[in-house]
């Protein structure tokens, strides 16, 4: 693994080759996963701004995961991405909770596999746990457990319950 300071300075790295390469073509002529690839990385890019700059690097993830959504309705990372986003972004702005809840129930319907019905599903869960309903976060590690044979981590996510922070805020 790398030292968080390596990690940062590789995030760093490449936020400027992003940056490189979306300033000079438009963002119609990317697939939607690059597209939700990059405004994945732009959205961790965020903790480590200030001022201005959050404020113009969220909105270039927001169009680039919006426009992964239009171009393919069944990209579920843009999904979870988006969802993520709206859950960090301020209410002013079209964030919160429940927006990003919104989003992942579109995510839920359109999920086919059991892979991407389990992610869904646990990202519901966490969102649900932030709305203190218990009951929804239960019925979605639930439903997350049984799609995976001897997977885990939706146990650990009930033992947290009692904590109320999900686990994409550790």
């Amino acid at each position: 693994l790398l030292e968080r300071e390596d990690s940062v300075k590789l995030l760093f790295a490449q936020n400027r080759k992003c940056d490189a390469f979306i300033d000079n073509i438009p963002y119609r002529n990317f697939s939607s996963v690059l597209l939700s690839s990059i405004a994945d990385i732009k959205s961790r890019y965020l903790s480590f701004l200030s001022g201005r700059a959050v404020i113009e690097e969220s909105q270039r993830a927001k169009e680039c995961y919006s426009i992964a959504i239009k171009k393919d309705k069944h990209n579920i990372n843009a999904y979870i991405g988006y969802s993520l986003w709206l859950y960090f972004a301020p209410a002013i702005s079209g964030g919160g909770v429940n927006s990003a809840i919104n989003i992942l129930k579109k995510a839920e319907k359109i999920a086919e596999s059991n892979n991407q019905k389990y992610l869904v599903s646990l990202y519901l869960s966490q969102l649900y746990l932030c709305t203190n309903n218990n009951k929804k976060t239960e019925e979605y590690l639930k439903k997350a457990h049984e799609l995976i044979d001897n997977e885990t981590f939706s146990l650990y996510l009930k033992n947290r319950i009692g904590l109320k922070k999900p686990f994409f805020e550790q």
